[in-house]
């Protein structure tokens, strides 16, 4: 059963604050995964774009700070679920 605080929808025994967390983690998430699949296009269009992200570490950096991602995110992918959840 579901109730309602302050307009909120939660679940039982969920906070408010915590409702608003879980949004927030769920919005970033998709805020990255667009970051992610705008950054894809550069990689598969621009031949040896990867070597190139690991010969120079610095302007790999500039290009993930350019597309707001991590390298490990540029590298992996973006996981299915927020961390924790």
């Amino acid at each position: 059963m579901k109730g309602t605080r302050a307009g909120v929808e939660t679940r039982p025994g969920t906070t408010p604050t915590l409702a608003r967390e879980r949004r927030d983690a769920a919005r970033n998430l998709r805020d990255v995964r667009a970051r992610m699949k705008a950054a894809r296009p550069l990689v598969a269009t621009t031949p040896g774009f990867t070597e190139f992200l690991r010969s120079d570490w610095q302007k790999a950096a500039r290009i993930y700070t350019l597309f707001g991602i991590t390298e490990a995110i540029f590298r992996y992918g973006v996981p299915a679920k927020p961390l924790g959840h």
